[in-house]
């Protein structure tokens, strides 16, 4: 007699080789795993010549290791050896599956939404394998591929959605567009990790500088000339933006943006904007998600400009340099 199954425990199938008969190993049995014993089922006949359709059930059934499903087949043996196999995967589900199952598995499909940092080519297919799941046990449970394409389009992450605005997939067949997403998502990733690579590549600023350069000095913030000769100086309730942290800078650099008002894609750079500092209020820390969204909004063509770390650190270059404000500064910048 088989010993107790622990209910906790999901069962598996042995098949190491094609051409023999596999085992299902005792364990609860999910919507997935019966599909996976189908296919083991099927890749058994297909691989055995000794086996056909007509017999391949009496061997197959055989090697349920659950005590249930022992049970079951030594109770009707001769009536199951004579079923084809998708009547006795048929009978299987309703013998081992919970109560509407089917209704569960649709509306994970449905509500298929793609985690931030998930692999989009492993979310897509997951869900097209229990879709197909659905096809094979309960067909009219099952979505058609063109619906499943606007469920997998409707549940990517925000940053990859920005990036098909700029750059549209024009496949409509699931497959190819799912092929064509794949490809924009690993160009994305890799940019990402790019841009990530140049930042880390910045040297720590000391909090110790005794003189502002230029960049911090036209990214910051100035009081204004009444404020500064007004004495004492006069208390504004509005709070005044948080400077640019280095890895911003970088970013801002690295999608055509300015240090000024802050905007990616913007057409300007800081030495000649005519926009404000962004409020304090609203403001949040700039990310990668920003620019390709900003990018998207103003139709620009996502990309990372190529300079290497070395250039990123270039110490010629003017906003680098160390910028004394003077008394007869009163404008600021």
């Amino acid at each position: 007699m088989s010993p107790p199954i622990n209910k906790s425990v999901l069962a598996t199938i042995t098949h190491p080789k094609s051409d023999c008969c596999p085992i299902l190993e005792a364990g609860i049995i999910t919507p997935e795993i019966l599909y996976q014993w189908r296919r083991a089922c099927q890749k058994y006949l297909k691989n055995c010549q000794e086996r056909t359709a007509d017999d391949l059930v009496s061997f197959v059934a055989d090697e349920m290791r659950e005590p249930i499903l022992e049970k079951w087949y030594m109770a009707s043996q001769t009536r199951i050896d004579a079923l084809k196999l998708d009547a006795y995967i048929s009978e299987l589900a309703t013998l081992v599956l919970e109560k509407g199952w089917e209704g569960k598995m649709r509306r994970r499909v449905l509500g298929a939404k793609m985690a931030l940092g998930q692999n989009f080519a492993e979310w897509a297919y997951d869900i097209q394998n229990v879709n197909a799941i659905l096809s094979q046990a309960a067909p009219t449970f099952a979505v058609a591929n063109p619906e499943l394409k606007n469920i997998l389009d409707a549940g990517l992450t925000q940053t990859l959605q920005a990036d098909l605005n700029t750059e549209p997939v024009l496949s409509t067949e699931l497959n190819a567009w799912i092929s064509e997403v794949k490809g924009q998502d690993d160009r994305l990733k890799f940019e990402i990790g790019r841009m990530q690579e140049l930042i880390d590549a910045q040297p720590a600023k000391s909090s110790t500088r005794g003189k502002p350069s230029l960049a911090d000095h036209l990214s910051s913030p100035k009081p204004s000339l009444a404020s500064r000769l007004t004495s004492p100086p006069l208390k504004d309730n509005k709070p005044n933006c948080p400077p640019l942290t280095d890895a911003e800078k970088v970013l801002l650099d690295l999608h055509d943006g300015c240090r000024r008002c802050r905007k990616f894609y913007i057409g300007h750079r800081m030495l000649n904007c005519n926009g404000e500092f962004p409020d304090a209020a609203t403001y949040h820390t700039l990310t990668q998600a920003d620019a390709v969204a900003q990018a998207a909004a103003r139709g620009k063509t996502l990309r990372v400009k190529r300079e290497t770390a070395a250039a990123v650190r270039a110490p010629k270059n003017i906003l680098d340099e160390d910028y004394e404000e003077s008394d007869s500064d009163c404008d600021g910048y």
